[in-house]
């Protein structure tokens, strides 16, 4: 076994194979140790975060070689059994590869139990290993556009099931209409590391009687914790209170939506269902936002890319606009011609009934954030309000009429406010701190030099999944391998085939087949979080000892 490091505050666990990956699993997760965030297995590693503020590399490295990695200890988890109609358009073909019957292929494939081992690609899709041993089946050589909902496929070793309708790229040998997926449940994923799953053949395709998987609503509709029965007094809108007192709801108009604006907090902590941390790209920019209206510096805030976002007053507001230069004007009424007041520097405004804010397209950087005290009242989807990108969870991107509830949280002193900050520009240099590893050693030592002795482009194909890099150099690797997936973390420098690295940013996919070079502090996942299309960045190692330490 190995321990490499992945950027500040996570540990890779590296192991010969899956068995033994999901023993170690069940091994580290029932040691408890103090300052873990996270434990997402793998094809064949850990990935383990944690807390810098409660333990560190050194004592956590010692901490986990004291585990004994027992390789015969099973996974632990619940049964599930699974209803499937056999009638996959791939069956035949499928079958034909294995050289056997499809009735063979059924019974092959419903006569082993599986083992979920570990999820990724889409909320609520889990591999399922250990089926029967003949099962080593190749992807399609061009993936599908469109997978159905409840699709049971085969690639290589595993088994899976599609929890929604995607592209993909698996052998489909049936279906089922059991949900994978349903955030209404406890937890929504069906499927967890370590459970075992049993198919069962069908004579036809069954109604679920589990209610179907949500999708983004809008936010206009969606009463947040706050929500009251509304009632009416003097013909304004308010809600009753305890003691027969009565409050006026307040509410956020949206009049332009900008470029791409949505609710961000500080995300979710699911990656073993297969979704993505999410939340605000920009961390320092969106808990100073609430610090200086007040509020917990968790608070759901909208996030603003490209700026140019308009929105009125329902009721008096306290808000704060942050991160990226911009001019921040209030008008009287919703058309804003003349400014009531310019709003010069990051801080707390107060905002009346009717009145319009403006904000105008940066003059650098790329995202700001809009704190109104109170929060933006929105349900929450697995314990955050954050618009997911990826994994399609949370509200809706907002759109021009957008009406947001404003709620009433404990509130702390407004704070003073700070000048705007300097932000990256397009065709402007801008240093990014990294540690190298987990999987440095799969390049050569002059894709190694070409990371930091060249300047990379922010192509315009970037967004809240990853930025998309330009070298004139490619990264050299020194080996053709596949690496089998493994966890992923924000600022991740992922290198595909092509040479030229991707950064993964909040919405990333929590697995990934390609080999990562490096990763971005936590200063600078901020920092690249405001990177416009065009803007230039120069990496500077801070790696401060080898990535890899062997443990036994």
């Amino acid at each position: 076994m190995r321990l490499l490091t992945v950027g500040t505050s996570a540990l890779l666990l590296e192991l010969p194979d899956l068995a033994s990956t999901l023993s170690a699993f069940t091994a580290v997760t029932s040691a408890a140790l103090p300052g873990i965030v996270q434990i997402l297995p793998a094809a064949q590693t850990l990935l383990i975060t944690y807390e810098p503020a409660i333990t560190n590399e050194t004592e956590l490295k010692a901490a986990l070689s004291d585990i004994p990695m027992d390789d015969t200890v099973p996974p632990k988890g619940k049964t599930v059994v699974i209803p499937v109609v056999y009638d996959g358009d791939d069956l035949q073909e499928v079958a034909a590869i294995m050289g056997i019957s499809s009735d063979s292929l059924i019974q092959r494939h419903a006569g082993h139990p599986w083992t979920a081992a570990f999820s990724g690609f889409a909320p609520g899709f889990c591999y399922l290993a250990d089926g029967d041993p003949l099962f080593d089946v190749p992807r399609k050589s061009t993936p599908r556009v469109s997978v159905p909902s409840g699709a049971v496929g085969l690639a290589g070793t595993f088994s899976g099931i599609y929890p929604r309708a995607s592209s993909g790229g698996w052998q489909l040998i049936g279906t089922t209409a059991q949900h994978l997926w349903d955030e209404r449940r406890d937890p929504p994923a069906l499927l967890r590391p370590g459970d075992t799953v049993c198919f069962v053949p069908s004579r036809e395709r069954l109604v679920s009687t589990e209610a179907a998987p949500l999708r983004p609503t809008s936010v206009s509709q969606t009463p947040g914790p706050d929500h009251q029965t509304p009632s009416t007094e003097d013909g304004k809108l308010s809600t009753t209170m305890p003691h027969g007192r009565k409050r006026e709801r307040r509410h956020l108009r949206v009049i332009h939506a900008g470029l791409f604006s949505t609710v961000q907090d500080e995300g979710r902590n699911a990656a073993n269902m297969g979704v993505s941390e999410s939340g605000a790209m920009d961390r320092f920019s969106f808990h100073l936002a609430n610090e200086l209206v007040g509020n917990p510096e968790t608070t759901p805030v909208i996030e603003i890319t490209g700026g140019n976002f308009i929105f009125i007053a329902e009721g008096d507001l306290v808000v704060a606009v942050t991160g990226a230069p911009v001019r921040v004007n209030i008008h009287s009424g919703d058309t804003p011609d003349t400014a009531i007041v310019d709003v010069l520097r990051q801080e707390a405004v107060v905002l009346r009934d009717g009145e319009t804010l403006t904000v105008s397209s940066p003059s650098s950087g790329l995202r700001n954030y809009l704190a109104v005290q109170g929060g933006i009242a929105v349900s929450q989807v697995m314990g955050s309000a954050s618009t997911d990108t990826m994994s399609q969870l949370g509200p809706a991107v907002l759109r021009d009429g957008a009406r947001l509830e404003i709620g009433t949280r404990s509130l702390g002193t407004v704070s003073p406010g700070l000048p705007w900050p300097k932000m990256p520009r397009a065709g402007q240099i801008t240093e990014l701190a990294v540690s190298l590893g987990p999987r440095d050693e799969w390049f050569t030592r002059h894709g190694l030099d070409a990371l930091f002795r060249q300047v990379w482009k922010v192509s315009p194909q970037s967004n809240r999944v990853g930025l998309r890099l330009q070298g004139a150099e490619t990264l050299e690797r020194n080996t053709d391998d596949e690496l089998p997936s493994e966890g992923t973390v924000p600022g991740a420098i992922q290198v595909p085939s092509s040479g030229q690295p991707v950064i993964f940013m909040r919405d990333h996919p929590v697995t990934g087949g390609y080999p990562v070079i490096a990763v971005l502090d936590p200063e600078a996942v901020d920092t690249a979080a405001q990177m416009p299309a065009g803007a230039l960045i120069r990496f500077v190692n801070h790696s401060v000892n080898n990535t890899k330490e062997s443990t036994q």
